[in-house]
């Protein structure tokens, strides 16, 4: 045997969570433009993660209305499949973003893997009304979740219905709560936001790394900002040329 080992290079994993509104509300272009939008992310997805050979792009999906329901674990872009999401009850954002906490762990079921082999991840949260639950407490405790103050987020707020200001507590930033008001807009800012979100994480983002003390250590919050706001700051001109002017 060789002296000299030759080993591969440890593949980073950068994880995509979408948090999509399922509620009665998002019946129709709304929940369809979703639907349609994620469907049509795998080539674009693919043809990212083929050209980033040492980071590993995975994908998951939690649905919340009346409860929650992870829709498939953290899975590879080429084996990923979407299956269409149907709009039914009201809108638990706080169960959601306990559901996000438990998940945002290495422990106890949760999906994220060795801390030193991962980059943050990128949250992107769809909803379009109004929390029927308490999602104050649930999102105090989650700040106090590495994986998440150290992550990419952003928010989808659809429809002029959809409240900014819970958004807003979520992203941490108003600039990183887009509003948009038709289907053709919706599934074009998905794919964007989807796309620039998890170039720049799969790229640009530093790995969250375990501390002395078994902890991941914290980023400062302006770094973590201005992730998002790199990714924000780069959508409006792609969405100059839409013209649906049909408003949900």
């Amino acid at each position: 045997m060789s002296l000299i080992e030759k080993v591969a290079p440890t593949r980073r994993t950068m994880t995509l969570f979408f948090l999509i509104d399922t509620s009665g509300s998002m019946h129709g272009d709304k929940l369809g433009a979703v639907n349609e939008a994620i469907e049509e992310l795998k080539p674009d997805l693919q043809n990212l993660a083929d050209d980033n050979p040492d980071s590993e792009i995975k994908i998951t999906a939690l649905q919340f209305n009346s409860g929650t329901e992870w829709l498939f674990p953290p899975t590879p872009v080429d084996s990923f499949a979407w299956n269409r999401l149907e709009a039914n009850g009201l809108t638990d954002l706080g169960a959601a973003i306990t559901e996000l906490d438990k998940k945002l762990s290495r422990h106890d079921g949760g999906y994220m893997p060795a801390a030193t082999g991962s980059m943050t991840p990128v949250i992107i949260l769809m909803s379009d009304g109004e929390p029927v639950d308490d999602y104050e407490g649930p999102l105090e405790v989650i700040k106090q979740n590495k994986w998440f103050t150290n992550s990419i987020k952003i928010a989808i707020a659809i429809g002029k219905d959809a409240n900014k200001s819970v958004l807003q507590k979520f992203t941490g930033n108003i600039e990183t709560v887009i509003e948009v008001n038709n289907k053709q807009t919706l599934k074009s800012l998905i794919k964007i936001v989807s796309l620039r979100a998890t170039e720049f994480g799969s790229k640009n983002s530093r790995i969250v790394r375990k501390s002395d003390d078994g902890s991941t250590d914290n980023t400062d919050q302006t770094e973590v900002d201005n992730r998002a706001l790199a990714v924000v700051s780069t959508i409006g001109v792609d969405l100059n040329d839409e013209d649906d002017t049909d408003e949900f």
